[in-house]
């Protein structure tokens, strides 16, 4: 086990470029929230995918839950007549 501590001491920039591969493949393997996840596991996947800089994965409105919410507000604005008339042409 010495010669590991050694090789990493010795080779500190290619240690911490292996370090943040292996963070960053954890962090992109988690699978998206859904509508039945919690409220910790949406927080937990967005913090991760932020601080592994994927913003655009922990932010994207393409993720199941984000298109799902915005099915249930439209949804529910047309439930109750708040939906403007479409444009007649």
């Amino acid at each position: 086990m010495n010669s590991f501590t050694e090789l990493i001491q010795a080779h500190p920039t290619i240690s911490a470029l292996l370090a943040y591969y292996i963070a960053s493949a954890f962090v992109g393997s988690l699978p998206a929230p859904d509508v039945s996840s919690s409220m910790f596991y949406r927080f937990v996947f967005k913090f991760m995918n932020t601080l592994a800089a994927n913003l655009t994965r922990a932010y994207s409105s393409k993720l199941p839950l984000a298109i799902a919410q915005a099915a249930g507000v439209a949804q529910e604005q047309e439930r109750q007549g708040h939906l403007p008339d479409p444009p007649k042409l």
